[in-house]
């Protein structure tokens, strides 16, 4: 996304050949285990191109491992989004991932944006739906949103030793009547400042 897309120019303009891998929906387990999630195929892109493009073959989410092994890195950036807010507490897969990433290069965790309750337009599509679809949305959001600093906590015990996080509450608070389309997802405004405020951080 929006977010994503710019994390890549910030890193390139800083004099980083870059190249990113990404799934919608995705958990570190489908990293882990080369899966992907339900109805998704992995992307990937590089800074040279800046084309996103299915990764090979057809789309199929390569393991980390594989990743590790055929990408030479000395800086390795792993970003969550919301979808990581359905529990309160990581799996004990997000520690696994850190270590195998650590072990590679230096490394960064970029943490889940707040979310936006009143900015809901209801789950079946990105259109206001009915009011009782966005009511229904607003409710989960809020869900999502009551599990962000339980989650940031945990997530700093099980990944904060191991790779530095970079927590994007302060760069993603509510306010701006622009930053997020349906309450989750951030459009290319939204998307373009989030990675611009915590541009700095990445590139430490």
């Amino acid at each position: 996304g929006p977010f994503g897309r710019r994390t890549v120019e910030n890193l390139k303009s800083a004099g980083h050949d870059v190249t990113l891998y990404c799934s919608v929906g995705s958990a570190p387990q489908n990293w882990l285990n080369g899966t992907n999630p339900p109805h998704q195929i992995c992307q990937t892109m590089t800074s040279r191109t800046m084309r996103l493009e299915p990764c090979p073959p057809s789309g199929v989410v390569p393991k980390l491992s594989e990743i590790l092994k055929a990408t030479p890195a000395d800086r390795i950036v792993v970003a969550l989004g919301t979808n990581s807010l359905y529990s309160k507490t990581p799996s004990v897969a997000y520690q696994t991932m850190a270590i195998q990433v650590r072990a590679k290069a230096k490394c960064q965790w970029i943490g889940p944006p707040h979310l936006n309750p009143m900015q809901a337009v209801g789950w079946s599509s990105f259109k206001r739906g009915s009011a009782e679809d966005v009511e229904a949305s607003r409710k989960r959001i809020d869900s999502l949103q009551d599990n962000l600093e339980p989650f940031y906590n945990s997530l700093a015990a099980k990944v904060g030793t191991t790779c530095r996080l970079i927590d994007s509450r302060p760069a993603t608070v509510n306010g701006s009547g622009r930053e997020t389309n349906d309450g989750i997802h951030r459009g290319p405004i939204g998307g373009r400042v989030w990675a611009d405020l915590v541009r700095g951080q990445v590139l430490r």
